[in-house]
Order: C-alpha cells, then structure tokens, then sequence
C-alpha cells in the first residue's frame, strides 16, 4: 500500500461505507499483492528508472531488514518468495507495492504498477500459460482499492462502484488460476484499516469523527463481499482471517509481545505532497531510524499503515496453522488404523491358542506405542479385551468385547485422545491342518483433540470433541505343521479396516484461528504373509512367535477438508492433501506361554510392526485363558 494523507483515507473510508453495512508439500510459492507482500520488486522497478532513489529504498514496506510474512511462510513450507525482477525471472513474488486489484495506477507518470491481475498474467506468461497444481498461491489484494474509493473528489456511488469492482476482480483473479491449474489458493482478506496509525490520528488528532469505525466498516464490507464471491467458484480456496486477527492483536497487545498498537516503529522523513514517494513509507525504514532499538518487536506497525516485523511473523504463523493443521488432524486415522492393526493381529494369535472342542473364556491386557514422523503416541496407552467362546467338533466360535485408549501426538501442535469401545466376533475352524481364522467388529470412537497455535503470542490452544466408527474383518489361514515340540503354522491373511470420524468443530471459534475439520473416512486393505513357530519347553511352558510381511493395497493421498469458524461469509471448505501412511513393512512377536493346570493358562508377549523407514510400533501383552 503507498501511502496517502491521513485524513484522506478517514474522509475516503466515510463515503465508502456510507448508508452501507459487513508437513501439505508445495513444489513452490506464488504471491501476488501489494505492499503488504512485496519482497522487493517495487524497489527493483524504482531503481531500474531512477537508481538515485531506488538505491536508498529497502525490499519490503516493514522494519527493515525485517522478512514479510510471505518470506517467513516460504520458509517454512521450504519454498523461497523472491521478488519476480528483471534480474530474477525466477523469483516466485509477483507483489508490488501501491499495487491494486480493478485498475492500474501510475507512479509519478514514470511507471505503472501492475494490477493483481497483470501479476498473473505475467507468471502464466513466463510458465506456458500454466499455473503450477502443486505450488500454493496467494492473492492478498484490497487494502490501495480501498483507499482509492476514499479519495473525496470523488462521490459516494464512484466510490462504492470502485469497491464492488475491486471485489469483483479479486474474484476474477482467483478464477483465473483455478482455470490455469492451481489447486491450493490462500486468500487473505483485508486488515482492519481502522486499527492502523493512519486512521488513529485521522480521528484522534485530525478530529475526524468516526474514521476508525467507518474505516473498519469500509474494510469488514469489502471482505464480506469478497467471500461472497469467492463462494461461487469452484476452486480450493484457504481463507484467511486477517481482520479478525489484527483486532485480537490490538485487544490484548501484551499476549502477542506489543507495547505499542498505536504508533510508528519507524521514524521516517517528513511527508511530502507526493503521494507515490516511497522514502516516506517504511520501504525506507532500517535499524538507523527505528524509535527504538527493539521497536521492530514492540510496535504493532512499522509506519502509519504497514505492519512491523514481528508483526509479519505473526501472520505468516497464523496462515502456516491454517495449512499444517488438516494435514496434522489428517494423520488422526492413520494413527488409529495402525493400532487397530495391532489388535487385529492379537486377535489372530489369541485364536490360535483357543482349543477346539472345548469352550472357553480369556481376557488380554495391551499396551502399546505409535511411533512415526508424523504421529506418536505419549505414555501408556492400555487396551483390555475380554472374550468367551465354544467349541464345536473343529471349531471355536465366541464373541469379545473391548476397551482402548491411546493418546496421539499429531506433528508438533495436535494431542489427540481416543477412547475406543468395540465388540466383535470371531470363528476358528480347523480342516486336518489347515486351520481358517475369521472376525470381524465394530469400535466406537470418542475424539478429543488440543490444537496448540505455534506463534510469537500468548499461547492459544483449540479443543474438538468427536465421534466415529470403526469396522473391521479379517481372514487368516495357515498350515499347522509340527515335528517332535516344534511346530510352525506359515500363514496368508487379509485384514479391511474403515475409519470414520464425524466433524471436529473447535472452541473459541470467534477467534481468527479456530476451525472445522469436516468429516474423514480411511479405508485400509492390509495382506499379510508370515510364519509362527511355537516351543514346548516342557509339560508347562511353552515359547511362540513368528515374523511376517504386510502389505497395504490402499495407499491413495486423500484430501482433509476443514472450514474458517470466523468467516461466516465464506461457506466453502478448504482441502488440504494428506499423503497416505505407508504402512508395508515387517511385523514379528515373541512371546512365553505358561499351563498353571490343564484348564488355566497364562501368556505374555512382544510384538512390533516395523512400518517403512520411520513408522514402527511396539506392543506388550499379558493374557490368561481357561478352557472347560
């Protein structure tokens, strides 16, 4: 945003609103904006035509050499947002300062600065006329269009017409790259305006009677309309709560580390007649004239409309939340389908050890441990079963009941508990030496989640609560085989699994922050392959376990769809890729049986699943069976 005078935008804004009423991979990042996202490309513009001036600029309107938001988000996503120059064709930002969205505007007769749509238009022309669909792009526009409908020589309907078309070519802008190929589009709406420096002193010191307010007004209809619009495309649209988040910045200043929402960081030369001069705005700004030497940190704005840098942290940590979150909640059934796994194959060594002809009653005690890049579980996470059955003249049929609880942390932000209640079946049926294992069951799922909001801020967590299923079934087959006390059963099986959890709707869902995670199902079509062998030691005791391979047959990328909780406006989810658990890999258990008396039973066991290079779990057991 270039700046104006500071009653002109309190007076514009006025007749603007009046009688009016408002860890996902990206192969790269794509910006397109104004000030408050350009890296440098106003400077590299400026110098190329007057290198007397351009010389004295920095890159970004901010507390230089402070990074804006779009640099701290590249960063972190392990992108870079290097302003696209006639000495880097490469660089991915587009953004220009003083740029707007409906018209283009000319800085001081010399150069025009591109509109939000001619910045796209140049990225497709420099890449076939195709957008990238695994890059992110971002299009934060509106805040100059809004100080252009202020300008008081022009009227109310001028300036409201110049609202609705800025809205109406954000919209286009965004249709544009849909249409060229991009699938992940992060829209920002604009600040609250009435919360800058400029709008401040226009009323606080100017005396201009409701600037702040209409100011805030001007900006809460644009975004409202622009939402509105954007509900009526067909693209995968991340919206982004930036108003909200100013306003809960500037009501409790001290939990994000400010001590000054009202002033300017920096101290800049005196404002001159010209509108378009840059050395009055904070693309001058540097340590030298800072008001303090820490006023980067403490100060909300760096001049009288741009953010300083700590304040760019913030918001490039509040746009990341909104993009690793559905990726983190995403692992959630992964995480629950690799312990259902666990119990799955539990089952299928209890039915081993079950007579036939005989009935019996049995009961395990689990405990278990989730480890992954992703997901891990925390402390002791218990599951107890218990089970009765009958025999039959080959055969050993029962029913089982069982309870779970794991505790998983997802990423570095996320804690999720997971109450499971499940009953099932289960039949064995031996022909000679062949013997068939069959079960199936359903758990009911109980969801509590604690999202922590990683941010220069006081901390914040969010917490859902959910339900869900999961059903599941089961078929093994083996070759019992024996000689002397060794026998060893090689074994083919097949387990499907379905997770199914309802929407996680977090708390607080004012705040800029909070969202909707809309409902998620995860389907899973594990084989397996594998020997079990079993000792006897003596009459009592015996030793068992076996090693085998699984292999997922379901292994597609899905798409976690979540919602802004604060944008009523905007009714669309936003998907967020989730790349499948790889969960092929090697499983082996050992274990130790003991014979209290021909009806009692004791075991203990170990068992592991070593899942790709980095995803493994441990599981430890203790059971007891008696048969009659």
């Amino acid at each position: 945003m270039m700046k104006t005078a500071p009653s002109t935008l309190a007076i514009a804004l006025a007749l603007a609103v009046s009688g009016t009423a408002h860890a996902q991979t990206y192969s790269q990042t794509v910006f397109f904006g104004d000030s408050l996202t350009d890296t440098g490309r106003l400077k590299s513009i400026v110098t190329g035509v007057n290198p007397a001036v351009g010389e004295q600029l920095q890159n970004s309107f901010t507390t230089n050499p402070d990074p804006v938001w779009a640099t701290h988000l590249a960063n972190s996503l392990g992108t870079s947002a290097d302003a696209n120059t006639a000495a880097n064709a490469g660089g991915t930002n587009y953004a220009v300062g003083g740029a707007r969205s409906s018209e283009t505007v000319s800085w001081n007769g010399v150069f025009d600065i591109p509109t939000t749509n001619q910045q796209i238009l140049t990225h497709l022309a420099q890449n076939q006329g195709k957008a990238d669909p695994n890059a992110l792009y971002t299009v934060w526009i509106g805040s100059n269009d809004l100080i252009a409908a202020a300008n008081p020589a022009i009227g109310q309907l001028e300036a409201l017409e110049k609202i609705t078309a800025a809205v109406k070519a954000t919209a286009t802008d965004v249709a544009t790259l849909k249409a060229t190929g991009a699938q992940h589009i992060l829209v920002p709406n604009v600040p609250a305006l009435g919360l800058t420096p400029r709008a401040i002193y226009a009323e606080k010191v100017l005396g201009v009677e409701g600037a702040m307010d209409k100011a805030n007004l001007a900006a809460s209809l644009y975004n409202e309309n622009l939402y509105k619009a954007l509900n009526g495309l067909d693209a995968n649209i991340i919206p982004a709560n930036t108003f909200g988040l100013l306003q809960e910045v500037t009501s409790d200043p001290q939990a994000f580390g400010f001590s000054n929402t009202m002033g300017v960081a920096c101290n800049m030369p005196a404002r001159t007649d010209n509108e378009n001069d840059p050395a009055s705005t904070s693309l001058a700004c540097t340590p030298n004239n800072l008001v303090a030497p820490d006023a980067n940190q403490t100060h909300l704005f760096a001049d009288d409309i741009h953010p300083s840098g700590r304040t760019h942290q913030i918001l490039a940590e509040y746009y990341q939340s909104l993009l690793t979150a559905p990726t983190a909640i995403g692992q959630l059934p992964n995480a629950i389908l690799q312990s259902s796994t666990n119990d799955a194959q539990s089952l299928n060594r209890r039915m081993n050890q079950l007579p036939v002809s005989k009935n019996s009653v049995w009961a395990d005690v689990s405990a278990s441990d989730v480890d992954s890049g992703d997901v891990s579980t925390d402390g002791v996470n218990p599951s107890v079963t218990i089970g009765a059955g009958f025999g039959g003249k080959a055969s050993h049929t029962g029913a089982y009941a069982k309870f779970g609880k794991q505790n998983y942390q997802l990423g570095t932000q996320i804690d999720a508990d997971v109450k499971s209640y499940g009953v099932g079946v289960y039949h064995r049926h031996d022909f000679d030496k062949l013997s068939v294992n069959l079960q199936a069951g359903v758990d009911k799922l109980k969801v509590d989640t604690d999202r922590d909001i990683a941010w220069a801020g006081a901390p914040r967590t969010h917490q859902a609560r959910a339900d869900g299923t999961r059903l599941h079934a089961g078929v093994q087959a083996g070759l019992m085989l024996t000689h002397g006390a060794f026998s060893y059963r090689p074994y083919l099986g097949l387990t499907a699994q379905e997770v199914t959890l309802q929407d996680l709707v977090e708390d607080q869902s004012t705040l800029a922050t909070a969202l909707r995670f809309s409902n998620q199902s995860r389907k899973s079509l594990q084989g397996e392959i594998g020997v079990n062998g079993a000792y006897q030691v003596n009459d009592r005791y015996s030793v068992y376990g076996g090693v085998g391979y699984l292999h997922e047959f379901k292994d597609d990328d899905r798409t976690v769809q979540a919602r802004l909780l604060s944008l009523p406006a905007y009714q669309r989810d936003y998907g967020v890729t989730v790349a499948a658990a790889d969960t092929s890999g090697v499983t082996a258990h050992l274990g130790l049986a003991a014979k209290l008396n021909d009806a009692v039973m004791l075991n203990a066991s170990v068992a592991t699943n070593q899942l790709n290079s980095d995803e493994k779990s441990l599981t430890g057991l203790v059971g007891i069976q008696a048969q009659f």
